[in-house]
This record gives C-alpha cells, sequence and structure tokens, in this order.
C-alpha cells in the first residue's frame, strides 16, 4: 500500500501541473462563444499584395490555387502571385506559369525546407526596387482560396491590423475518418485557439498557410528568418516577443487538403510536435526578453508552446496512476474498472466535443460524421505522436503527396 500511496501522489502532482494548462486554455476557449468584436476602419485603401507558394513537386495541385487567387474579387493588377519551385523533379514550374505565375526556380538540396525557401526569395524581393507590394500572403500548394479572401485582409490592415492569419478550412473533410478528424481538429483552433484570442484583444499565431504579413515588418527584420521546422510558430513567437498582434481574419478564407492516410496524418503530426518542442528551445528565451513589451504576450505563447510538454505529463499521469492502482492490493479490481470506465466516458466526451464543433462552425453532421466517430482515435494518437516527436524527432523536412486535386468551384459546389 506505501508503493500505491507514492504512486498516487506523484499523479496527484503531475494532475496539478496539467490541470493549471488545461483551465487556462478553457478560459481563453470560453471567448470563442462570443459573438466577434469588428475592429474599427481606420482608413480606406486597396493595398498592393504579393501572394507567395512554396511549392516542392506539386503539379497535380499547383494550378487550382493559382487560379483561385486569379478569381478573386480583388483588381488583379495589384495582387501579385509568386511560386517557388523548390527542389521540384516535376512539371510544377511549367504548371505554375501557365495558370499566370511568376515563377523562381530553387535549387539547394542541403537546406530543402519551406523556411529556407521563403528566406530564399525574400532576400531577392526586398532588395528589388521593383518590389512595391504593401503585405504579402504565404500559402502552401494544395490550398485554394475564397474569392472574398484578399478583400477581407485588405480590410484588416485598413483597421490597422499589421499580420493576420485567414480561416483555415478543408478541402476534403469527408473522405474518411481522418481526413475528417483532422478537419475537426482545424476547426476548434479557429474557434477556441484564434476567434476567442481576438475577442480578448491577444494575438493569434500563425497556422502555417493563410496568412499576412506586412512587408515593412519583413524589412525590419530582415525577412523570413527562421530556423526551425515548425516555421509558422517560430515566427509568430518572434513577433509576439516584440509586442507584436496577429490578427484573426475569418472572412479571408481558404481550403487546406487534409491527409487520408494514417501514415501521412502521423508523419505530419510528429512533425508538428518535434517543432514544437524546439521552438521551445529557441523562443521561449526571446519572449521572456519580450515580457516588458508585451507580459500578456509571455505569458499567452509560453502556454501555447506548452502543449507538447503538458501532453507528455499527462501521459505520464496516466502511467502513474495505473501502477497505483496495479498495486492497490484488493482494490485493483475496482480501480481498473473505475479506469474502464473513465477511458469509455473520455472516448464519449471527446465525439460530443466534435458535433459541438461541427455544428459551431455550421458545418454539416453528414459530411463529417465519419470524422466525428475517429476524432477521439485520432487525439490519443495525437498524444503517442507527441510522445514520438521527443523520442525520436524529425530532422528533414519530407512533403506529403497531395491527393486532392479540387479547384475551388468543386470545394465550395459541396459546402453548398
Amino acid at each position: 500500500m506505501q508503493a500505491t500511496a507514492v504512486f498516487a501522489a506523484i499523479s496527484g502532482v503531475i494532475c496539478i501541473f496539467t490541470w493549471i494548462y488545461c483551465v487556462y486554455h478553457v478560459f481563453i476557449a470560453f471567448f470563442g462563444l462570443k459573438k466577434l468584436k469588428s475592429p474599427k476602419k481606420l482608413f480606406d485603401k486597396q493595398h498592393k499584395f504579393t501572394a507567395v507558394i512554396s511549392a516542392r513537386n506539386e503539379e497535380t495541385v499547383i494550378a487550382n490555387l493559382v487560379n483561385s487567387l486569379k478569381q478573386q474579387r480583388y483588381p488583379q493588377e495589384i495582387l501579385d502571385i509568386i511560386v517557388i519551385a523548390d527542389n521540384c523533379t516535376d512539371h510544377t514550374a511549367q504548371e505554375a506559369e501557365a495558370a499566370g505565375a511568376a515563377v523562381y526556380i530553387r535549387s539547394d538540396a542541403a537546406h530543402a525546407t519551406k523556411g529556407f525557401a521563403l528566406q530564399w526569395l525574400f532576400e531577392q524581393l526586398l532588395q528589388d526596387e521593383k518590389f512595391d507590394s504593401d503585405a504579402v500572403f504565404i500559402f502552401d500548394a494544395d490550398n485554394v482560396v475564397d474569392s472574398g479572401f484578399v478583400q477581407a485582409m485588405n480590410e484588416q490592415l485598413c483597421c490597422g491590423a499589421e499580420m493576420g492569419q485567414g480561416y483555415r478550412d478543408s478541402k476534403n473533410p469527408g473522405d474518411n475518418w481522418i481526413s475528417g478528424a483532422h478537419s475537426i481538429y482545424f476547426w476548434t483552433l479557429m474557434r477556441f485557439c484564434l476567434r476567442s484570442r481576438r475577442n480578448l484583444n491577444m494575438s493569434g499565431f500563425f497556422g502555417g498557410t493563410g496568412f499576412m504579413i506586412k512587408t515593412d515588418i519583413l524589412r525590419r527584420v530582415g525577412g523570413w528568418n527562421t530556423k526551425e521546422i515548425s516555421e509558422d510558430v517560430e515566427f509568430s513567437m518572434y513577433r509576439i516577443a516584440e509586442g507584436g498582434t496577429i490578427a484573426f481574419v475569418p472572412d479571408a478564407k481558404f481550403y487546406d487538403e487534409q491527409p487520408v492516410k494514417f501514415s501521412q496524418s502521423w508523419k505530419q503530426r510528429v512533425r508538428w510536435t518535434t517543432g514544437n518542442w524546439k521552438c521551445i528551445k529557441s523562443c521561449v528565451p526571446g519572449l521572456w526578453n519580450g515580457r516588458k513589451k508585451s507580459f500578456k504576450g509571455f505569458v499567452d505563447g509560453f502556454m501555447f508552446l506548452m502543449s507538447v510538454p503538458s501532453v507528455l505529463l499527462g501521459m505520464l499521469g496516466l502511467l502513474f496512476s495505473f501502477a497505483a492502482v496495479l498495486t492497490a492490493g484488493k482494490y485493483m479490481t475496482l480501480g481498473l474498472v473505475g479506469i474502464v470506465l473513465s477511458l469509455v466516458l473520455s472516448y464519449l466526451a471527446m465525439m460530443l466535443e466534435a458535433v459541438f464543433i461541427v455544428v459551431l462552425e455550421k458545418k454539416r453532421i453528414r459530411d463529417v460524421w465519419k470524422g466525428i466517430l475517429g476524432f477521439p482515435i485520432f487525439l490519443i494518437t495525437f498524444m503517442f505522436a507527441s510522445f514520438w516527436g521527443v523520442v525520436k524527432p524529425v530532422k528533414k523536412w519530407t512533403p506529403i503527396e497531395h491527393e486532392c486535386s479540387r479547384d475551388i468551384d468543386e470545394v465550395e459546389e459541396k459546402i453548398i
């Protein structure tokens, strides 16, 4: 029984830390239920934009993205489109050029990551006297963009924003349970991570794609100055440390392709957790040094980065709880029944959470019912992916094969 008490005590201490993390984020998430605050417009202007797309072997999808940008309800003469054909061995460059984009061909196999590609491009653009865009967009090649995206971002600039993250929707939520679960995960982030922070006048975070940065910021910081595999999180933390704010722009909607194979999903999530862990080491000192500019930004940035450590702590707490049950003697059977019951209830609770998100975001349950059933499996395996990202971190970024070649009309037709 002494061992049982020790294991239970350790589990209890761990629970205190994980509950602090959970309570903080539940408090933030609550404000995602409120009506979105509308910023005040300060001036009228049609800004000039450049959309930047880093693409490696994306010949099957790149034209769909370029075409969706060509269909924007915004003057095309002040919207440039650049595709970085980064270490491509297919016809990405030709497809992008045929669709109407300017193409920059890059060959650097030793630094074949999106972060290096963006830095390479911006080093050239920022030194070019002809480059006069007020802001840039960053997209992934598998995206397609709603026709109102650019106008919505322009409105944010007119309200004084310097950076903005668009609404990440899904191209293929109904393909299978994996793509559905990924879609629900991103809808959750849009509602309870980004929308809630906007209502609290806090900075959001860049989510890898579909975001905007004023060119003045890029000039000031020397381009895209990131080194980690999660370049979006790293860049976000640098700007938050400076006191900057990333505005959530829900009307700037774009559609992202979700994995349909578990191997793709696993690889992607391990990469996310590896990058998150590395960003803790590289970004927390900067957040701490910038706390006087924005103490709220320091606290929130730190808590955002603690997602992987909190998951690992939670897994460790479960192990100690299980050890306490196994050493509980005559109470072991009762303890095991309690654990099984709690796991079943947790699974049902995660499914209900998925239904809640789908309804709240005004999606159709019949389109994503497979994702609802599989959402608990997605979250549970995410825990193990977090563990694996620490034990065996990703050292090299590898592209995920894209299989959903749908243009913007096909995507939006499925939604209506």
